[in-house]
């Protein structure tokens, strides 16, 4: 168990392949920001395939603006998070 009040408390990054799926969500959560800012045509197109699961036409219609800067945002944030690491050598 970590102690995360200890200042050797490992990070995010300390767990095995965790860095590279890090990048892989950031890097996701990135293009699709974009294309909920840019095409809202493409993520209609996908919407259509995954309607049941996640997704309904009436958040891309109506705040695909707000929706694209939550992403983009979070997405930024866990790309910083993962390019700062330095893992401890």
């Amino acid at each position: 168990m970590v102690d995360f009040r200890s200042p050797k408390a490992g990070n995010l990054c300390d767990i095995p392949y965790m860095a590279p799926l890090l990048l892989i969500v950031g890097f996701s959560l990135f293009l699709l920001g974009i294309g909920y800012l840019f095409m809202p045509q493409v993520i209609l197109r996908f919407n259509a395939f995954v309607r049941d699961t996640f997704l309904k036409d009436s958040i891309v219609l109506l705040s695909h603006r707000r929706v694209g800067i939550i992403l983009l945002l979070i997405s930024f944030i866990v790309l910083t998070l993962t390019l700062r690491y330095k893992p401890i050598q």
